[in-house]
């Protein structure tokens, strides 16, 4: 029935009781006639006012769990007195809540009460309305998240990258509450756990929805697994796995083999081993390297590729010429890779040559040294100086040839002290010698 025709039906009954008590009274006194009285004014019991009650509205709790104080409201006419005995209706506005009890009639002191709010699942703001008739009240609270119990990858895991390189997505974590909703500001380390790889921007903060990336996960020097485990205290660890595999070759370096000593022409005794490396010094497989002796050296193999290790072996024989410092060169197919050598020390064969290298044919004073000292050229047979050889200078007649022996310096050369001339004018001879090699005459007038 509504609530405007019962409250007319009680106002006609209390006029009719009022009627009723005068008439009695007059009748009572006699039938003597008085002045009517006007009856006392009715009660207001019209509500004008829903007003929640201190503490139940603006509450925060969980997402999914209930506020700690069920929505209640006092109910009062336009006076301000309460009222007891109406109806009030509890009904959920917003936030995906639910009410149990949603109605209920005020008690002696105009007060109201829903049965328990639960909050949506999701955090944010939730709202309900309590309303009597017309009128009505809302209330307002807000879901929090719950606290962190599941953290799952999100994305980058199983990616592949070339060593001392990042991964091309920075990997991600996802962290949910118990009903399964996202936690956000929550700290999340990353460390890594195998591999020498390296770790940027760690620890992270989960955001609005729950998830926290890494700044950037960078492999190590070396090709093979790695991984690393994004954490939250209390909960279990989510896992990420990647392979660093080898990058494209940058150079090419000598590993083995470089700086031997032998004779020119001869083949050296130990491979020569060079490696075609990326950027990390791992050697990359499959790639073909050129490889070029000095002068007519020579080696078994001039266009190798490099193996499992990306190594390559040739064996080296040393060119005839020159003598000292040979290098052997190597240079990959590819563009873009830096070159790389190794050296040998090629020393003169055995001596086999000497020939006059100055101060021939000069004229003097009899008696008196040449101006210039000479000197001779001692070569193995393909022309290359031969140091440390001991050169004997022998002068004709009663001439001299001062600090003979003398020995080759490092350009072959072997120069005598000074030649004096014999006393007597005329034709003066030098022979100079080594061993059974053929002597040479150096000639002089003296005059």
């Amino acid at each position: 029935m509504p609530f405007e025709r019962v409250l007319g039906q009680a106002k006609t009954a209390w006029f009719r009781l009022v009627a009723t008590i005068t008439m009695t009274l007059v009748w009572s006194c006699g039938g003597e006639s008085k002045l009517p009285q006007a009856p006392p004014s009715p009660p207001d019991i019209t509500p004008a006012s829903v007003t929640p009650v201190t503490g139940t509205d603006n509450q925060t709790a969980v997402a999914g769990t209930a506020v700690a104080k069920p929505p209640s409201v006092t109910v009062a006419n336009a006076a301000g007195t309460r009222l007891s005995g109406v109806t009030v209706s509890f009904a959920v506005t917003a936030g995906g809540a639910s009410i149990s009890g949603a109605l209920d009639t005020t008690d002696a002191k105009g007060v109201a009460t829903a049965g328990s709010w639960t909050l949506g699942p999701t955090a944010g703001t939730n709202t309900l309305i309590a309303t009597v008739g017309s009128i009505g009240t809302p209330f307002s609270a807000t879901g929090t998240a719950g606290a962190a119990s599941t953290i799952t990858v999100y994305e980058g895991d199983g990616q592949t990258a070339i060593t001392g390189a990042a991964v091309a997505v920075a990997p991600a974590v996802e962290v949910r509450d118990a009903n399964n909703k996202p936690v956000p500001s929550v700290t999340i380390d990353f460390a890594v756990t195998l591999g020498n790889g390296t770790v940027a921007g760690s620890p992270a903060m989960t955001d609005a929805n729950g998830i926290a990336t890494v700044g950037s996960w960078t492999l190590g020097t070396t090709p093979g697994p790695y991984a690393m485990d994004a954490t939250v205290t209390g909960i279990p660890s989510a896992g990420f796995t990647a392979t660093a595999v080898i990058g494209p070759p940058t150079q090419i370096v000598a590993v083995r083999g470089g700086g031997q000593t032998l004779r020119v022409g001869t083949q050296l005794p130990n491979p020569v081993v060079f490696a075609i490396q990326d950027a990390m010094g791992n050697g990359v497989p499959g790639e073909t390297i050129t490889i070029t002796p000095d002068g007519n050296g020579s080696v078994d193999n001039g266009s190798p590729t490099s193996d499992v290790n990306g190594e390559v072996s040739v064996v080296w024989t040393l060119a005839t010429t020159p003598s000292g410092t040979q290098n052997l060169n190597a240079l990959a197919s590819v563009g873009g890779v830096t070159p790389g050598a190794a050296t040998a020390t090629a020393n003169p064969d055995v001596e086999t040559v000497l020939v006059v290298n100055g101060g021939d044919n000069q004229t003097a004073v009899a008696g008196m040294p040449v101006a210039t000292p000479p000197s001779v050229l001692v070569t193995d047979q393909y022309g290359n100086p031969v140091p440390t050889v001991l050169v004997t200078f022998t002068p004709s007649g009663d001439g001299q040839a001062t600090a003979s022996p003398v020995m080759t310096d490092a350009n072959g050369i072997a120069t005598l002290g000074s030649w004096i001339l014999a006393t007597t004018a005329g034709a003066n001879t030098l022979v100079a010698g080594h061993g059974s090699i053929p002597t040479v005459t150096i000639n002089a007038t003296g005059t």
